[in-house]
């Protein structure tokens, strides 16, 4: 952690916003899993980037928590992450109440992580 850093407002909101893109993720993830034999299965691509990011989100909050050197790089990475993982929540959705919250929920803290790269000072 770098004394002279401090967790800015954007960072702040940033932080709730991954811990609960990491639940959503995860509680879609089962649900996906649980599907009724005759529902139509989420494909591999989907279920791997759900995973994906519950993990980056996980991490990003970890990083912004403690200020680490390497914040900014994690937060990039959620944002891509979780635009992805909303597209992909989109696209075969239908009704899913679930899934879409999911993407919702992943556009959220697709947001917040790129306000905390538009307002940092670290290189």
């Amino acid at each position: 952690m770098n004394p002279t850093q401090v967790l800015t407002r954007e960072m702040e909101e940033a932080i709730p916003d991954c811990l609960e893109c990491h639940r959503i993720c995860l509680r879609t993830f089962s649900h996906l899993l649980t599907l009724e034999p005759d529902a139509e299965l989420a494909d591999p691509e989907q279920l791997n980037c759900l995973l994906d990011c519950a993990d980056m989100c996980r991490v990003c909050a970890d990083f912004l928590l403690r200020i680490s050197e390497f914040y900014v790089g994690a937060a990039n990475l959620c944002c891509q992450i979780c635009r992805r993982c909303q597209q992909l929540c989109e696209l075969p959705s239908g009704e899913d109440p679930i899934v879409l919250e999911c993407a919702s929920t992943c556009a959220r803290c697709a947001n917040s992580c790129k306000r905390v790269l538009a307002t940092s000072t670290v290189p």
